[in-house]
């Protein structure tokens, strides 16, 4: 997958805050492209946990850790998402201005399930279903670049992160990496970036 440079990454990032600002203003309208968009900018989600995301835990399966099986919910009071993703279990505290979101969200589309769910079947939208809105997205933020996928913008969160020092144990708890070398590996990406302190 490709990462974005730096300027297309604060690029997308801004255009998809600005969006969110506005619908939250109720000045622009629900758009599960730019929203599922938003989430993984925001919080390094992988499209897959985006779209599996619920509104509350099925207490029949969204229970051990110890399976294969993936899943993702908000707990009751929208204050916490709980992510079970490759056999790892990670919890993402919900700031209010995430969680301000998600009540509208959930006040307009009616959903029951899943959060990001086909208002004409009533079941979850799916990564193929997400490719081509992705990409005409893109090209309305001014980004021509068709190597560009779903996982681009995780990829896009976590290098900004190094870029700003957070430290790799902190972005790796947060992306759900289940060791530290997974999310080190970002860090060769960004060397276009180490350009700039040679003059």
């Amino acid at each position: 997958d490709k990462i974005p440079d730096k300027f297309e990454f604060l690029q997308i990032e801004k255009y998809l805050k600005e969006y969110v600002v506005d619908y939250l203003n109720n000045k622009d309208e629900f758009d599960w492209i730019k929203l599922i968009s938003f989430f993984q900018v925001r919080l390094g989600m992988r499209n897959g946990e985006v779209l599996l995301m619920k509104w509350n835990q099925n207490k029949k399966t969204d229970v051990s850790e110890k399976h294969s099986y993936s899943y993702v919910y908000l707990d009751d009071k929208i204050t916490k998402l709980i992510i079970h993703f490759k056999r790892h279990l990670r919890i993402i505290p919900i700031k209010d201005d995430i969680k301000d979101l998600l009540l509208k969200m959930k006040n307009e589309t009616k959903s029951n399930v899943f959060v990001f769910e086909n208002q004409e079947t009533k079941s979850r939208f799916d990564n193929t279903s997400f490719s081509r809105p992705f990409k005409r997205l893109l090209k309305v933020i001014g980004i021509n670049n068709i190597n560009y996928t779903s996982h681009t913008l995780r990829h896009g969160k976590i290098t900004e992160l190094l870029r700003n020092d957070v430290s790799i144990s902190k972005i790796g708890k947060l992306v759900g990496h289940k060791t530290s070398r997974i999310t080190e590996d970002y860090s060769h990406l960004i060397s276009s970036d180490i350009e700039e302190l040679i003059y």
